[in-house]
């Protein structure tokens, strides 16, 4: 939180003493442009966060890239370079209005927010335009559904891993049924199917390993069931297509975690037993032994840049 505020303070600063300079024209033909009207803003400027860099993007954390004045009319516009399709997030302050909106070079997208409570319309008739739809509706309806939300969140916690393995598995599958219906006439750029599907595959992959880490620290039973098996599988673990999903960097973090707990708990680290621990070295062999390529460079930087 204090982070936030002091980004958001540095942001203010930067406004005051360059106009909003930050944002070029949104005709610049190199720009992605994000733009829109807010009927009831409740402060002067609106922020896009994203991840600033590489390392960044690694450890799973969004900055604020650039800042946008709301005006008189309550319009507003960001106009931004993009050196690759990203993810990026819409906050007021410190409140998230629109989250996982996802850009490539040059695309433009229209939000309007309306009403007190800043709910977001995404308009226009374009594949951006639908591609971002998608994402919100698949948020309300998987996340942000009342009934969804409490047995997600919270009940699920109390289930054995057994009957929370088929309960993820059932969700997996209704959140690809989901994505095949919304795109079954018009079909997504290669880029952002990637990116959803990989959202869906490794997000329930992450949900899972959550899982039996937390019945670990319970002292339940974590004994991880048939379903586990493709988590290990090499494909899964080393998917370029998965580099622009962050549920894919998450996933990677906790399946190196896992391996960490599973081996320290049968005594395998370290292996000299007159050692003293060192969780970072040892997940850093851990990385090293089981995982290769762009999978083992992720964690590896990620456990470099967390150092």
């Amino acid at each position: 939180m204090r982070k936030i505020k002091g980004w958001i303070y540095i942001l203010l600063i930067l406004d005051i003493l360059c106009g909003a300079c930050n944002s070029p024209t949104p005709t610049d033909p190199d720009h992605s442009v994000i733009k829109g009207n807010i009927e009831y803003p409740s402060a002067r400027m609106i922020y896009l966060f994203s991840f600033a860099d590489s390392n960044a993007k690694y450890s799973g954390i969004r900055t604020p890239i650039d800042s946008a004045i709301i005006d008189k009319h309550g319009d507003y516009v960001f106009s931004f370079k993009l050196k690759e399709c990203s993810v990026c997030d819409l906050r007021i302050g410190e409140k998230m209005v629109e989250p996982n909106l996802f850009l490539c070079k040059g695309e433009t997208l229209t939000i309007n927010f309306t009403e007190k409570e800043n709910k977001p319309l995404i308009t226009g008739d374009d594949i951006t335009a639908k591609q971002n739809n998608y994402l919100q509706k698949f948020l309300q309806k998987f996340y942000s559904d009342p009934e969804v939300k409490q047995f997600y969140y919270i009940s699920s916690n109390y289930l054995p891993v057994t009957e929370y393995s088929a309960y993820m598995e059932k969700r997996r599958n209704e959140q690809k049924t989901f994505y095949d219906e919304f795109f079954r006439s018009n079909k997504p750029e290669k880029e952002f199917a990637d990116y959803a599907t990989s959202e869906i595959e490794y997000q329930n992959a992450a949900d899972k390993l959550m899982c039996v880490w937390k019945k670990r620290m319970k002292g339940e039973d974590a004994t991880q069931d048939s379903t586990y098996d493709r988590l290990s599988d090499r494909s899964f673990l080393e998917n370029s297509r998965a580099v622009k999903s962050p549920a894919y960097f998450h996933f990677l973090t906790l399946y190196v975690s896992d391996i960490y707990e599973r081996l320290l708990a049968e005594r395998k680290i370290p292996k000299n037993a007159t050692d003293r621990l060192d969780p970072l070295y040892e997940k850093r062999n851990i990385a090293s032994e089981y995982l290769n390529g762009i999978a083992r460079d992720i964690v590896l930087r990620n456990l470099n840049h967390r150092n």
